[in-house]
C-alpha cells in the first residue's frame, strides 16, 4: 500500500512501422516451411541459387507468393548481403550473370550464393510479413531501402526475358534498352512525381499498389500471354508510340531534345510560353546541349497527355505557377491565356476575352477562398478536388486542345463513355498507334508500288536489250524470263 503508484500495464505493441506484426511462433514457422520447401526443391544450405532458382522459390514462399519477376531484384539483394555494394553493383551490371546455361564475367563470384543466404534474406526481412509488404521488400532488400532508377532495370530485365510476348526483344538489343527505360519511366511517374531520383521503401507502401497489381496481372491475370493489356507500365504498344513520338521531334538525331524540337510537338499545339517553361522545368544539364533526354521526354508526354493524373496536376501546377508561390493568380492566367487567345485569332476563330475565361474556370473548379488568397487564385488543392485540370491546362497552354473543347467532340465523348475503364493516355496512345499502323501499311504499299515499278523497269530494259542484241520482235522478246 505504501509502495507508490503501481506501473501500468504493459500494453502489446499492435503496429510494426516496417510492416510486420506477426507474431514470433508465426515467424518461426515459417522459416521451418522454408526448409522444408528447400528440401521439396532439392535444395539445402549449401546448394547454388540462380536467378531461376530463385524465380522457382518465390510464388511458394511460406506466408504468401510473390511474382518471380522479383527474382533478380532478390538476387542482387543477396550479392549486397553477402558481398557488399561495390561488389553487388559490379556483378549485377551484367546482365547475363545469374540466368542458367549463361555465363559471364562475374560468374565464379555470383556462384558462391547459396541457399543458406536465401534463407538469411527471409528471414531477416520477408519472415512475418504478407501482401504488399513481401514485394516491397523484395524490390527494396529491406524494410527502409529505396531505388534510383537503375535499380528497377533488375525487374525489366526480368519482363523482357520471361514474357512470351517479348521474345522478339532477344536479339533487339536497342529496343530492349529504349523498352526498358520506358518502363522504368513510366513507374517513376507513378512513385516519383516530384522527380527526386530515389523512390524510397515509405513510398512504394504509399504509392506502389498499381506496380503490385501489374506484376500479378503480367503472371497470373489477362495479360499473362499479350503484354499490352497491362496498360499501366508495361505495354509494348504504348513504348512504341512513345518512342517514335521522341525520334519524330529529334530532328537532328542527336537522342536529346531542344526548345525548337519541343516546340514542335503535336504540330506546334503548345505555346510558346508554356513550353519554355516546360524546358525549364526539365531540360538536364547533365546532356550536352542541356536539353530533354528521353527519360524527361517520357515524363512530359506522360503529363501532357494523361492530364488528369496526380503527377501531371502537380507538374502542370508548377508550370503555370510562375512565381511559386502555391496560388494560381489571375495575372498568371492572363499571361498564358493571352498567347493563346492570339493564337486563336490567328487561326480564324473568335476568342473568348480573359474575363469570360476566368468566369469559366474559377466556376468549373470552384477554388476555395482563403484569407491570403487573391479572389479568383487556384491552389493545387482546389485543381485536384475539381478534376479539371485538363481543361484548365488545355485553355491557357495548348491552342489545339483548346479548340477541340469549344466544339462538342461526340467521338471523344463516345469512346470515353465506351472505356470507363482507360485513361486520357490509353485513349491516345490507342489513336497513335492505329495511325502509325496505318503510316506503316501505306509505306509499305508504297514500296511494293516502287517495286512494281523497278520490275517494270527492268524487264523493259532486258526486252530492250534483247531486241538490239539479237534482232528478234517484240513478239520473241516478250518470252523473256520474267
Amino acid at each position: 500500500a505504501g509502495g507508490g503508484a503501481a506501473p501500468p500495464p504493459a500494453v502489446p505493441r499492435f503496429f510494426q512501422p516496417a510492416g510486420s506484426n506477426a507474431s514470433q511462433s508465426v515467424v518461426q514457422q515459417q522459416l521451418i516451411d522454408l526448409q522444408m520447401l528447400l528440401g521439396t526443391c532439392g535444395l539445402h544450405g549449401g546448394s547454388p541459387v540462380d536467378v531461376p532458382t530463385i524465380a522457382t522459390l518465390l510464388p511458394r514462399l511460406p506466408g504468401g507468393a510473390v511474382p518471380t519477376l522479383l527474382a533478380r531484384s532478390v538476387w542482387l539483394h543477396l550479392l549486397r548481403s553477402e558481398f557488399g555494394p561495390e561488389v553487388a553493383q559490379q556483378i549485377g551490371s551484367d546482365l547475363s550473370v545469374g540466368v542458367a546455361g549463361k555465363q559471364g564475367p562475374s560468374d565464379g563470384l555470383a556462384a558462391q550464393l547459396d541457399a543458406g543466404a536465401f534463407c538469411r534474406f527471409f528471414a531477416a526481412h520477408i519472415a512475418g510479413t504478407s501482401g504488399d509488404e513481401r514485394l516491397v521488400r523484395c524490390l527494396c532488400g529491406s524494410a527502409v531501402g529505396a531505388l534510383s532508377p537503375v535499380d528497377f532495370l533488375p525487374l525489366t530485365t526480368e519482363v523482357v526475358r520471361r514474357h512470351p510476348s517479348l521474345n522478339f526483344l532477344a536479339k533487339e538489343d536497342v529496343y530492349r534498352s529504349h523498352y526498358e527505360h520506358t518502363v522504368t519511366q513510366r513507374i517513376l511517374f507513378v512513385l516519383d512525381p516530384l522527380r527526386t531520383a530515389l523512390v524510397t521503401a515509405a513510398q512504394l507502401r504509399r504509392a506502389g499498389r498499381p506496380l503490385w497489381l501489374a506484376l500479378r496481372s503480367l503472371e497470373s491475370g489477362e495479360a499473362v500471354e499479350d503484354i499490352n493489356l497491362e496498360r499501366r507500365f508495361f505495354s509494348y504498344e504504348q513504348f512504341y508510340v512513345i518512342f517514335c513520338k521522341f525520334v519524330e521531334l529529334d530532328h537532328d538525331q542527336d537522342f536529346e531534345l531542344s526548345l525548337e524540337e519541343l516546340q514542335s510537338y503535336d504540330n506546334y499545339s503548345l505555346s510558346t510560353r508554356a513550353v519554355t517553361r516546360i524546358f525549364l522545368e526539365l531540360a538536364s544539364q547533365a546532356l550536352p546541349c542541356g536539353g530533354l533526354g528521353f527519360a524527361e521526354f517520357v515524363f512530359f508526354l506522360l503529363c501532357e497527355e494523361d492530364k488528369a493524373s496526380p503527377t501531371a496536376a502537380s507538374f502542370w501546377f508548377r508550370i503555370l505557377d510562375m512565381d511559386a508561390d502555391g496560388k494560381l493568380s489571375a495575372h498568371e492566367m492572363q499571361f498564358f491565356y493571352e498567347e493563346q487567345a492570339s493564337r486563336v485569332a490567328a487561326l480564324g476563330h473568335e476568342a473568348f476575352g480573359f474575363a469570360d475565361i476566368l468566369c469559366q474556370l474559377t466556376d468549373a473548379i470552384n477554388p476555395r477562398s482563403q484569407p491570403s488568397a487573391p479572389r479568383g487564385s487556384i491552389t493545387l488543392a482546389d485543381l485536384k478536388r475539381s478534376r479539371m485540370v485538363p481543361l484548365l491546362v488545355n485553355t491557357l497552354t495548348n491552342v489545339t486542345k483548346l479548340l477541340r473543347s469549344e466544339v462538342s467532340d461526340m467521338h471523344a465523348l463516345r469512346e470515353a463513355q465506351a472505356t470507363p475503364y482507360l485513361s486520357d493516355f490509353d485513349r491516345w496512345a490507342r489513336a497513335e498507334y492505329a495511325k502509325c499502323a496505318e503510316e506503316d501499311e501505306d509505306e509499305d504499299e508504297d514500296d511494293d508500288i516502287e517495286d512494281d515499278d523497278e520490275y517494270e523497269l527492268a524487264k523493259a530494259s532486258f526486252m530492250s536489250m534483247l531486241v538490239e542484241q539479237t534482232g528478234c520482235g517484240v513478239s520473241r522478246a516478250q518470252e523473256a524470263p520474267f
